[in-house]
């Protein structure tokens, strides 16, 4: 019966929805490049920092440099020469785990009104993971038709992974393992399960509950994981999503088959922080009961994330991801007696909520640490009444009073939590 509900609802879903590395756990990465000067050949001397911090670094006579321990995000850097006027390149981007690579070019005095580019970064993979880790990229997953806008069934298509015995299902089986032995981390944040429809002692569902408009950073690895994963058997799927404006308040609104939904973004105290917060809900309730096989799914799901800098080297930022889903299977207005399904009526209801509070700290230029506190916890509810057993249905019955007085055949009330505290050095 189990499967029997989860393939439908996933049916359902799929039809509406129609119309690497090792990332570092404590979220920071490092910047390096070259410098040129006019005639294209390394420039020494040059001195290279990134602006609203306090990191810098001298190019040597080779004209590299590197800058390590910048946390995830957009920089400007300020290049001073030795000889000529400072200037400003156009925003890097840092990724968590991984070194970013530039090459920037001096311009002669005369050009110093044009504007200085710096190529786009080239992100490169540690050696030993260099077949065992995936960087995804959220347009990749966003522009997947197979994928769903779903980051589980994006990763289905990477080399190790295979889909589960169901199809309509997002379960990750890598390299032969089991469902279960899949980590999902969001923002350092550990859940154990990212999907909707889901139930326990598996990390599958149906749909997932990130939105990806929120992904910046997506890292799947398959081995070779780093020391706080050691222990993981099968897979780590590290998700990052991007921080809200830290400029001005915004948003938009999206209406489609799938649902509708509004994200909402906004900064806190001037810049010093920001929020983002994601909510969305399938609406095909609304118009009808039976989609085709007796019900109807109905999902909710939220996303929200908060950060701060209380210093320079001090950052906080909270994270939930939440979701609800229910769904009724069996006698409608509208069921074909003859199908089995009429025989029963089903009825499916959950929730899961994940939330985690965390704190990062730069000690000096080559250590961090991050604190993290979380809280997952998660119910499923099912109950299965035997229509037959009172005999079968007939249309001379009201489906209401032949619910009513049929006998429970199955009952499942579940419920999980956990609490976790850590901390990476």
């Amino acid at each position: 019966m189990s499967t029997t509900l989860h393939g439908a609802i996933a049916a359902a879903l799929i039809l509406v929805a129609a119309g690497a590395s090792a990332q570092d756990t404590t979220g920071v990465g490092a910047l390096s490049g070259i410098v040129l000067n006019v005639d294209g050949q390394p420039a020494g001397g040059v001195r290279v920092c990134v602006l609203d911090t306090p990191s810098c670094a001298t190019s040597d006579p080779d004209g590299a440099f590197r800058i390590g321990e910048l946390r995830a995000g957009t920089y400007r850097l300020e290049i001073l020469p030795l000889a000529g006027l400072p200037f400003t390149t156009d925003p890097v981007g840092v990724r968590a785990g991984l070194d970013a690579t530039v090459e920037i070019a001096l311009p002669t005095t005369e050009n110093f009104e044009q504007a200085v580019t710096v190529t786009a970064p080239a992100f490169r993979a540690p050696d030993e993971v260099k077949t065992s880790g995936f960087l995804v990229a959220p347009r990749e997953i966003l522009k997947s038709a197979a994928a769903l806008q779903d980051v589980s069934r994006y990763v289905q298509g990477l080399p190790g992974v295979a889909i589960g015995s169901n199809d309509f299902r997002n379960d990750i089986i890598v390299r032969g393992g089991s469902p279960l032995e899949n980590l999902f981390i969001v923002d350092n944040v550990e859940i154990p399960n990212i999907n909707a429809f889901a139930n326990f002692a598996s990390a599958g569902g149906t749909v997932s509950l990130l939105d990806a408009e929120l992904l910046e950073d997506v890292t799947f690895l398959t081995g070779g994981y780093p020391a706080p994963y050691i222990n993981r058997t099968s897979s780590v799927l590290q998700v990052t999503q991007r921080e809200g404006s830290r400029e001005r308040f915004g948003g938009w609104a999206t209406l489609g088959f799938a649902g509708a939904g509004a994200i909402l973004e906004g900064p806190i105290r001037s810049g010093k922080g920001s929020w983002i917060v994601s909510a969305r809900r399938s609406f095909l309730d609304l118009f009808t009961q039976d989609v085709g096989f007796g019900g109807v799914p109905v999902v909710y799901s939220f996303n929200g994330k908060a950060v701060y800098d209380l210093t320079p080297r001090d950052r906080i930022w909270v994270v939930n991801i939440a979701g609800i889903d229910e769904i009724r299977l069996g006698l409608s207005e509208s069921s074909d007696l003859e199908e089995e399904i009429a025989n029963f009526d089903i009825r499916y209801n959950g929730w899961r909520s994940a939330t985690g509070v965390n704190w990062q700290h730069i000690f000096g230029s080559r250590g961090v640490g991050l604190l993290g506190v979380t809280h997952s916890e998660a119910k499923v509810g099912q109950q299965v009444k035997d229509l037959v057993a009172q005999g079968a249905p007939s249309p001379d019955v009201a489906s209401g009073d032949l619910i009513a007085r049929s006998p429970v055949v199955y009952l499942e009330d579940s419920r999980e939590g956990e609490t976790t505290i850590k901390y990476d050095l």
